[in-house]
């Protein structure tokens, strides 16, 4: 299921895994690697609900939710 939704409160734990990802240092360059690219993230998660995952995607202005 796609969706448009804005994806708020963890956004810059998706940017850092990206510049980890791509071993990215610099603000600007990643800021503008992600501007081309449109990097997907995948997050695999445990709650108190179980396991659980979210995939964020960024549309070249912000994360949406893309499952």
């Amino acid at each position: 299921m796609t969706s448009q939704q804005q994806w708020k409160g963890h956004e810059f734990v998706a940017d850092m895994a990206v510049g980890w990802a791509f071993e990215i240092i610099r603000d600007n360059e990643l800021k503008e690697f992600m501007q081309k690219n449109m990097p997907e993230v995948n997050f695999i998660y445990s709650d108190s609900n179980g396991p659980g995952s979210i995939t964020v995607k960024y549309n070249g202005r912000y994360w949406i939710i893309t499952d």
